[in-house]
Formats: C-alpha cells, sequence, structure tokens
C-alpha cells in the first residue's frame, strides 16, 4: 500500500499520478493528486521546486487551467536562470500577451544555448504571437538545424527569403 513507501517514493507516484491524469485531460483528477504531492513534499526544496513545476504545467495543460496561474506558480525570481523554469515562463508569457518579453528572454538564452531545438520552438512561437513571421520561420528552421533535421531547415530557410521576397511581412 501507498502508507508503506518511502516518502520518495510517494511523492514520484503522486507526481505521476497527477502527471496522467493531465494528459487524459483530467484536471480535477491531476489536481487533487499535485495537493497530496505538495502536503508531502513540504519543507524539502528541490521537491518543492518539481511541485511548482508541475503546478505550472498543470496550468497550462488542464481544461480550466489558465496562463496566469501558470506564471504565479513560475513567481518572477524562482529559479530565473534555469531551463524548466524558464520554458514554462515563456509558454505562459506567450499564452497571455506578453510574448515580446517571452521572445526577449529566449533570446538571452539561445545566445548561451545555441543548440535547444525546444527554445527555438518557443521562439518560433513567440514571433508567430507578435505577428513575425519571417523572424518565427527563421526560428523554426534553427530548430530544426538544432534537431539535426537539415532537409526540411533548408526547406524553410527558403520560404523565408521567399517571403522575404515577397516583402509584404514586416522582419
Amino acid at each position: 500500500s501507498m502508507a508503506r513507501r518511502s516518502p520518495a517514493q510517494q511523492a514520484a507516484q503522486w507526481y505521476g499520478a497527477s502527471l496522467a491524469a493531465s494528459k487524459a485531460r483530467d484536471g480535477t483528477q491531476a489536481q487533487s493528486a499535485l495537493a497530496q504531492l505538495r502536503k508531502l513534499v513540504r519543507g524539502v526544496p528541490e521537491a518543492e521546486r518539481q511541485a511548482r513545476l508541475l503546478a505550472a504545467e498543470l496550468a497550462l495543460s488542464i481544461p480550466g487551467g489558465t496562463p496566469a496561474a501558470a506564471l504565479e506558480q513560475l513567481g518572477p525570481q524562482k529559479g530565473a536562470g534555469s531551463r524548466p523554469e524558464m520554458l514554462l515562463t515563456v509558454r505562459a508569457q506567450i499564452a497571455v500577451g506578453q510574448a515580446a518579453q517571452a521572445a526577449q528572454s529566449l533570446q538571452l538564452w539561445l545566445a548561451d544555448h545555441p543548440q535547444d531545438a525546444t527554445a527555438w520552438q518557443q521562439l518560433a512561437a513567440a514571433n508567430v504571437a507578435q505577428q513575425r513571421v519571417i523572424a518565427a520561420v527563421r526560428a523554426e528552421a534553427e530548430a530544426n538545424v538544432a534537431q539535426l533535421d537539415y532537409a526540411s531547415a533548408v526547406q524553410r530557410l527558403k520560404a523565408a527569403q521567399e517571403l522575404a521576397r515577397q516583402r509584404r511581412l514586416p522582419e
């Protein structure tokens, strides 16, 4: 039974249960497993951090979750320099209409981590949200390069050049 497991095993189980429920789009179940997890990890900083990240992830993915709630979980300075916080924060920012802010964080991150395909994809999304279509295509192409998908990247760059030639779109 659950009670005989170590706190770490129980935490892992609640974490898994919450994630599984969120993938099944069962918000109620996801939130209740998260609440159990949070009770269990109180006072253990790294475990609390994982629970916060999960809470933010749920706020972005379950029915009834809101990007604003995700931003609240992430807070302004909760692990500012770390990748999971940054990626969840920019997803939430794009969703609440702060795409320019998201793009700025992503560009800073990508300057140091140019191989991060996920960050390039988020930058593409931030650019799309700002109607910066050509910049978005470029970021998507960079994501493909980071994933070593050269053929697809070359195609997208050609598409971007074609768009640029038509000159109808803001850079």
